[in-house]
C-alpha cells in the first residue's frame, strides 16, 4: 500500500461517520429524484388542483378554505407557490425534506438510547433504515403527501413527553395536530400518563390546543374565520366514510355498512382503550422506563387505526415509525415493526402501482399480532423496576 493511500484510508477512517451520513443522505436523494414524475390520484385530483389555486390568487386565496388539509399545510404551500418551480416537485420537496429531519431524529433518539455519538454505527443504521423505508420513500416522492411532517414533531413531542419536558412536547403536539388530525391517534397516550405520572397539569392539552390554533394565525390576520382549524377536522371526519380503506381492519372480517357499523366500531375502540388506561390507573401497567413508555403508545396508535372505522392507506406512517424507535430500545419487537411496516408497503403498492390489496389473511396476522401483543403489554406488560433503574442510572 502507498503512502498515498494510507493517508486516503486514514482520512476515511477518521471521518467515516460523516461520509457515510453524506452517501446515504445522497442516495436517498437519489431514490427520491426516481418519483418525481409520478403523478398519483390524490396529486392529480386534490394537491395540484389547489395549489394552482393558491398560484393564481396568491396567499390571500387562504381568506377561504382552499381543499381539504388544514390550515398550516396549506399557508406553506401558498408560500411555496411564490417559488418558479414545478408545482409537484414544490409539493414533494417539502415533504422530502421532513423524511430527513425525521430519520434525523429517530437516529438521535438511538443514539440517547445506547449513549452513543451521532457518528456511531447505531446513528447510520437508524438513519439509513427510516430515510430508506418503503412508506416513507413511497408517500413523500412518489405519492407526494405529507405524512413525514406531522410526524416528526409527533415523534419529538414523545420524545419530549418521555423526558418530562412536557411544555417542549405538548407545543411539538400542537404543530403535529395543525398539520395532520391522526395525531389523535397518540392523543389518548398522553390522557393515560396525565393519570399515570400526575407531573403535568391539564392546562397542557390547552397549551397544544392553543399553538394548533395559532398555527392559522397569518390568515386569520386576512380575514379568516377564527374557528376554522377546528371546522376543517370536523369536515373532515364526515368525508371519505367506510369501514376501511386499504388498511389492515378487525371490520374486514364483518362488512363495510359503515352507517350501522361505525358507532359500534368507534365504541368498541374506546372500551379496548379504556381498558388500558383503566390498568394504567391501577398499577398494573407502568409506564416508567422507555420499553414501557413506548410500547404502550404503539399498543395505543395500533389499536386505533385497527379497531376504528374510516381508517385508511397511510394512517399507520407514525406507528411504523414508533415501532422502529421501540426496536431501537428493545429487538424483540423487530417482528412486529417488519409485519407493520411490510402491511404498510402492500398498501401502499395497491394504491400507486394497483398492486394486490390488503386481504383478510394480512388482517388476520395482524389482529393475532394485536393479541400477542396486547396479552404482552398489558396482562404480562410489567418489564420490572430493574430496567427503570438502569435508565436512571444511565440518565
Amino acid at each position: 500500500m502507498t503512502k498515498a493511500e494510507e493517508k486516503v484510508i486514514s482520512i476515511i477512517t477518521k471521518y467515516r461517520g460523516i461520509m457515510f451520513f453524506l452517501i446515504i443522505s445522497v442516495l436517498g436523494a437519489w431514490i427520491r429524484f426516481q418519483g418525481r414524475t409520478l403523478i398519483s390520484g390524490d396529486m392529480s385530483f386534490y394537491l395540484l388542483p389547489w395549489y394552482n389555486q393558491m398560484t393564481d390568487q396568491g396567499f390571500f386565496t387562504l381568506k377561504n378554505q382552499v381543499g381539504e388539509y388544514n390550515i398550516l399545510y396549506q399557508e406553506l404551500m401558498a408560500l411555496m407557490t411564490y417559488i418558479p418551480w414545478k408545482p409537484m416537485y414544490m409539493i414533494k420537496v417539502l415533504s422530502m425534506v421532513f423524511d430527513y429531519l425525521l430519520a434525523f431524529a429517530v437516529a438521535d433518539f438511538a443514539c440517547k438510547i445506547k449513549r452513543e455519538k451521532r457518528d456511531s454505527a447505531i446513528f447510520q443504521a437508524v438513519y439509513a433504515i427510516v430515510l430508506l423505508l418503503p412508506p416513507v420513500v413511497l408517500n413523500s416522492a412518489y405519492w407526494g403527501q405529507c405524512d413525514s411532517i406531522f410526524s416528526f414533531f409527533a415523534v419529538l413531542s414523545l420524545i419530549d413527553l418521555y423526558e418530562e419536558k412536557y411544555n417542549r412536547s405538548f407545543i411539538y403536539l400542537g404543530i403535529a395536530f395543525a398539520f395532520k388530525l391522526q395525531t389523535i391517534f397518540i392523543f389518548p397516550f398522553y390522557v393515560c400518563l396525565y393519570f399515570y405520572k400526575k407531573k403535568f397539569s391539564i392546562t397542557k392539552f390547552l397549551l397544544a390546543i392553543f399553538v394548533f390554533w395559532m398555527t392559522g394565525l397569518p390568515v386569520y390576520l386576512i380575514g379568516r374565520n377564527l374557528l376554522d382549524a377546528f371546522g376543517i377536522y370536523l369536515w373532515q371526519t364526515d368525508q371519505h366514510r367506510a369501514m376501511y380503506f386499504h388498511i389492515p381492519s378487525v371490520w374486514m372480517f364483518v362488512g363495510g355498512d359503515c352507517d350501522r357499523l361505525e358507532s359500534y366500531a368507534v365504541a368498541m375502540t374506546m372500551m379496548i382503550l379504556g381498558i388500558g388506561l383503566y390498568l394504567v390507573m391501577s398499577g398494573k401497567k407502568k409506564l416508567d422506563n422507555r420499553e414501557d413508555f413506548f410500547g404502550f403508545a404503539c399498543w395505543i396508535h395500533w389499536t386505533c387505526t385497527l379497531y376504528l372505522p374510516n381508517m385508511h392507506e397511510r394512517y399507520n406512517y407514525l406507528l411504523d415509525i414508533m415501532w422502529i424507535m421501540l426496536v431501537a430500545v428493545n429487538k424483540k419487537y423487530l417482528p412486529y415493526a417488519v409485519a407493520s411496516i411490510l402491511m404498510s408497503t402492500v398498501s401502499y403498492g395497491f394504491y400507486l402501482y394497483d398492486n394486490g390489496d390488503i386481504t383478510p389473511f394480512f388482517s388476520g396476522i395482524m389482529l393475532a399480532l394485536w393479541c400477542l401483543f396486547t396479552y404482552r403489554e398489558l396482562m404480562n406488560g410489567k418489564t420490572g423496576n430493574k430496567m427503570c433503574e438502569a435508565e436512571k442510572m444511565q440518565e
